[in-house]
């Protein structure tokens, strides 16, 4: 008799479990806060944001000097420090000093052009 108790009770616990993980899917999508279609806007909104941001290596001195914190000298300076393996690469050659490399690193990106990435390699 026990043993068939046992069963039973396991098999309960066993359906409980896969009603408790099904539910817990839908109650950490909905905690999220995005239903499945604005978690695929997370991605677009990623690349808009790269799309918005400077690019170090190929930016003009105008588009470089609109960047909150740059101005036209520091402009001047990152053109003539080029080309940048990464953004960071500002304060390692000295073309801005670390404060304004903080307030400007959101905004600017280094891209690598696919002859420098074809030369590297």
């Amino acid at each position: 008799m026990r043993i068939k108790s046992g069963l039973g009770a396991m098999a309960i616990l066993a359906g409980a479990l896969s009603i408790m993980a099904l539910g817990g899917f839908s109650i950490a999508r909905a905690g999220s806060g995005q239903s499945p279609s604005e978690s695929g806007n997370a991605a677009s909104t990623t690349a808009m944001v790269k799309a918005r941001m400077v690019d170090l290596n190929s930016a003009t001195k105008e588009q470089l000097a609109a960047v909150s914190g740059i101005g036209d000298t520091y402009a001047q300076k990152i053109i003539e420090g080029r080309p940048y393996m990464s953004k960071y690469d500002l304060v390692r050659k000295k073309i801005v000093p670390p404060t304004t490399y903080r307030k400007i690193s959101s905004q600017v990106i280094a891209k690598q052009s696919s002859a420098s990435t074809t030369a590297n390699q």
